[in-house]
């Protein structure tokens, strides 16, 4: 009932603000939604809004959007340094995130997850364990593709929340408090929305802020940069998974089994060799998931039918389709140079390699060496085209496309049978596509159509 008669501002028109209208509009708020998109680019969110009696202000002052509100909410993606959310401050009007708003109203414990590579599938895995052997309703959500607000809505004491979390997502959280946090990893990204990596760093600690000693923060032992950057004060308690070393609480690999180690006893979960995504970086994934369900009282053998049987997600090195003898791989979620890393790695060589989009700040140069020894042709699209082909020049043979199209036939033309084709962007999508599910779509489209 906090929500009834006030005047709330959102600012961003996409799913998460289509969730967040439709609930603060149910709940007897007068709701504006403020965007700077043209209402060509985004009818198919308007027709989801639940009453026309929620403003929608396009190619926007969003200034002026925010000046009479009493609350602001800001959609996932959208900068907290705008000039609304500078004004915002400016004025004293309470600004917070979608995030905040959806932790406000849910009734669950929440697991949250975060870091720079591996959210995706960590965060679908946990979910999946979770649906598997919990007894009340889950529901996963966030960056992950679902809004969180609408996953909350959806609880109740009974369940759980398993929520995918960006650095964008907590810069404006001002009490969210997951009963479980974890950060999987930090490596370099969002640098063309950071100043530098402390700033991005900070960002995700910022998970655990408001976390008690009755909580969980679940870490990557094995990172050196996470447990380097690593605030000294924690409240909560500190929960590890590791595949290289012993952990004294949380998830370990010990004579070639997942090992639940949770207070001072050791629980098998299952054979490493019958997790059902192969690879090193899917090992993390799956010690991750078992730290963080392990963090409720559950029975860890009951895990081990999820952890053998799990598809993986779409758009991470996900298989298309095979054509004279060339298979096809769509990796469009991977949007930084650490993740072209662990797909380049996974597949066998040789590699017809197709990269860019928008560029993120990053340094390409990293993957070098790794693309000399298995990329026999790399293929660059974009805005960040030139610059990838600067750092990566003379690692293997380059060629610049104009379009998305052109480079999936030039792929064709340059793959002979036993290659593999991988889109593995390193760069956000915005350039040519709404999001990088968008771009995962139209790269299957597009192979699919190849004869």
């Amino acid at each position: 009932m906090e929500y009834k008669g006030r005047k709330i501002t959102i600012l961003g028109l996409a799913r998460s603000g289509v969730a967040a209208a439709n609930f603060l509009h149910d709940s007897g708020a007068r709701v504006r939604i403020s965007d700077t998109k043209s209402r060509e680019k985004l009818e198919h969110y308007i027709n989801q809004l639940s009453s026309p009696e929620i403003i929608v202000s396009l190619q926007a002052d969003q200034v002026k959007d925010i000046l009479d509100a009493e609350m602001v909410v800001l959609s996932p993606g959208i900068p907290s340094d705008i000039p609304a959310c500078r004004k915002c401050r400016e004025l004293g009007i309470p600004l917070i995130s979608e995030v905040e708003l959806a932790y406000r109203i849910c009734p669950a414990p929440v697991v949250a997850i975060t870091g720079s590579n591996g959210k995706t599938t960590t965060t679908s895995w946990t979910g999946e364990i979770f649906k598997s052997i919990w007894k009340g309703p889950v529901q996963v959500a966030g960056n992950i593709g679902f809004p969180l607000t609408e996953g909350a809505r959806n609880l109740t004491q009974e369940g759980i929340l398993v929520a995918e979390l960006s650095s964008f997502q907590l810069e404006t959280i001002t009490s969210f408090k997951p009963r479980v946090a974890s950060i999987l990893n930090i490596s370099q990204n969002h640098l063309d929305r950071y100043p530098g990596m402390d700033e991005y760093s900070n960002a995700k600690m910022r998970i655990f802020d408001y976390q008690s000693e009755s909580d969980f923060a679940v870490l990557n032992l094995d990172n050196e940069e996470l447990m380097r950057r690593l605030p000294k004060t924690i409240n909560s308690k500190k929960v590890f998974f590791s595949r290289k070393q012993e952990v004294s609480e949380g998830a370990m690999v010990k004579q070639g089994q997942i090992i639940l180690r949770k207070n001072g006893h050791e629980y098998p979960v299952c054979p490493v060799a019958e997790l059902s995504l192969p690879g090193p970086h899917n090992l993390e994934n799956a010690l991750a998931a078992v730290a963080m369900v392990g963090c409720f009282d559950v029975n860890p053998s009951e895990m081990a039918p999820v952890l053998k049987q799990f598809g993986g997600v779409e758009h991470r090195i996900e298989f298309v389709r095979e054509l004279n003898g060339v298979k096809y791989y769509n990796d469009s979620k991977a949007t930084t140079v650490v993740s072209v890393e662990i797909a380049v790695s996974a597949l066998p060589e040789p590699i017809v390699l197709i990269m860019g989009g928008k560029d993120k700040g990053s340094n390409y140069k990293p993957l070098k060496t790794l693309l000399s020894s298995k990329v026999k042709h790399l293929i660059l699209i974009g805005q960040a085209q030139h610059i990838i082909h600067k750092d990566l020049d003379g690692s293997c043979p380059i060629s610049l496309c104009g379009s998305f199209e052109e480079a999936v036939l030039l792929s064709r033309q340059l793959s002979q049978p036993g290659d593999s084709v991988l889109l593995s962007p390193a760069c956000s999508s915005y350039d040519m596509f709404n999001n990088f599910e968008e771009r995962g779509y139209v790269f299957k489209k597009l192979v699919r159509d190849l004869a």
